[in-house]
């Protein structure tokens, strides 16, 4: 493989690799493997396989990727000041990785 005549090594693969041509815009949140919806579903399963391909072809240990989304109650900024607040916002100060002061 051309990478290891180079000396590199690929430890990790970020889901999607490659990017797929399909996707309607860039990043790893436009296809879900949780959606209820069929084809959105199907089109995550087909990148995953050649996400999975392209890490036995790069020798990478790992492939990263997203179980899903969380809709959110209310839109707001997920670390604002506003009256809704996510318990991930809230487990993250309370470990103290934001400060609301």
């Amino acid at each position: 493989m051309a990478l290891a005549r180079e000396g590199v090594s690929v430890s990790s693969i970020h889901a999607f690799c490659p990017m797929p041509l399909e996707m309607p815009q860039l990043g790893p949140e436009v296809f879900s493997l949780a959606a209820p919806e069929h084809e959105e579903r199907q089109a995550a399963i087909r990148a995953m396989l050649r996400t999975l391909e392209a890490a036995v072809r790069f020798g990478a240990r790992a492939v990263v990727t997203h179980g899903g989304r969380v809709e959110l109650r209310e839109p707001a900024r997920l670390f604002g000041r506003r009256p809704y607040r996510s318990r991930l916002s809230q487990s993250l100060e309370q470990l103290g990785f934001i400060d609301e002061s």
